[in-house]
């Protein structure tokens, strides 16, 4: 039966989601505050309805609907269990929710960065066979669409660029061109790749980047954006630099 019980819902908790009173007639709605408690009834009934069918929970509606009227009447001495271990018995359980969650997120963060890194070698196989790429000893690789004739940037430097930055399936995840705005940033404070190349590029110049994942975001990415073990594929203007006071 324990495994049965399920946690309070924040969202609904304390509203009447099942009428001790069921199968009698419906009270009359005469003020707002019926009507808010027909309203706090009706969605918390069918919220937990939804969340006890769900069947990652596998809930007993039925045990529900009778341990809710005996806590809603406070009718304890038909209790099968007390308060206090009710209390407890949906910590655990919602300790254990969490738990299974995250293990499920985890896998499939690892799915789907396995999956990246097999898209991702295979972009950066093809792109080194195209005309004008050069590879740096670090894996970094890059082709110079505009050569710039200004001075290179210390890692120390503050720089100004325009930039796109993209997943190896085209897929646009920053862009300040779109923006329509340049950005300015510490050489040293981006990730491995851009200050590499920054590092190599005078201003004037436009290059573009292909970077592995180990000088990007690694195995675990950056949000809802960049899978993990994605390699990225940037178009760098470089427009100025100024040393940091």
């Amino acid at each position: 039966m324990r495994k049965e019980l399920v946690p309070v819902l924040a969202l609904i908790a304390g509203t009447a989601l099942f009428s001790s009173c069921e199968g009698k007639k419906v009270a009359k709605i005469e003020s707002y505050m019926d009507t808010v408690s027909y309203a706090q009834g009706l969605v918390g009934g069918t919220e937990y309805s939804k969340y006890l069918s769900n069947p990652d929970v596998n809930g007993n509606k039925e045990i529900f609907k009778q341990a809710f009227n005996l806590g809603f009447n406070n009718d304890s001495s038909k209790f099968a269990i007390t308060r206090e271990e009710a209390y407890t018995i949906l910590q655990n359980y919602n300790i254990k929710m969490r738990e299974e969650a995250q293990k499920k997120m985890e896998e499939e963060r690892k799915a789907a960065a396995a999956l990246m890194k097999v898209k991702s070698d295979e972009a950066i196989e093809k792109y080194k066979q195209e005309e004008g790429v050069k590879t740096t000893e670090s894996g970094l690789m890059y082709k110079i669409l505009k050569a710039g004739t200004g001075a290179i940037p210390a890692e120390t430097d503050i720089v100004e660029v325009n930039y796109e930055g993209k997943l190896v399936d085209g897929t646009i995840f920053d862009s300040s061109y779109e923006r329509k705005k340049s950005v300015k940033f510490p050489v040293n404070g981006v990730i491995k790749g851009w200050t590499e190349a920054l590092k190599m590029m005078p201003v004037g110049s436009t290059w573009e980047l292909m970077i592995p994942s180990e000088l990007a975001y690694g195995e675990y990415g950056a949000g809802n954006a960049i899978p993990g073990n994605a390699a990225l594929i940037f178009k760098v203007e470089l427009l100025g630099k100024e040393a940091t006071k």
